[in-house]
């Protein structure tokens, strides 16, 4: 059977997927998170109404963006901006002109940090190889594939 190139581009996101949460659990930003901010009456007034005219939302954090006044709201699963006012909602994201980088994406990447302390570690599997300083934790959902397959499919994507 001769692989797709469909297949073969989403064992290579896996495996690269593999190596940067290696990247990223190593790494001493990725240690501790910020401390969640209390939040603002402003910001209190805007999760109100938030709440008010979307029924049955999640609203996670809100926090003042410094950009043209607009509110960042963890709104379910993704990031949303709005006015003072709720009177309008911006579902996207938004872009440095200059650096042509993401500033949504890196915000929801610092939100969904977790701290390596204060993962379940006693429920883990442990293997030590060499002295132990490092330290990697792959978590999985029970809609991924098991790890056999995952492990076959990196092996598969760099021979």
């Amino acid at each position: 059977m001769t692989p797709t190139i469909y297949g073969t581009l989403a064992r290579l996101a896996l495996c690269a997927g593999l190596a940067g949460a290696v990247l990223v659990a190593t790494t001493p930003w990725a240690q501790a998170p910020a401390a969640k901010p209390a939040l603002t009456a402003e910001a209190a007034r805007v999760k109100k109404l938030l709440e008010e005219k979307f029924d049955g939302v999640t609203i996670g954090s809100i926090t003042k963006s410094p950009y043209l006044g607009l509110y960042e709201v963890m709104f379910d699963d993704q990031i949303v901006y709005t006015d003072a006012k709720v009177n309008h909602v911006i579902v996207g994201s938004i872009y440095d002109a200059n650096t042509k980088k993401n500033l949504t994406e890196s915000r929801k990447r610092q939100l969904a940090r977790v701290a390596f302390d204060s993962l379940p570690l006693e429920l883990a599997i442990k293997k030590v190889k060499g002295n132990g300083e490092r330290k990697l934790a792959i978590s999985r959902t029970p809609i991924a594939r098991s790890a056999r397959d995952s492990k076959r499919s990196c092996t598969a994507s760099t021979t």
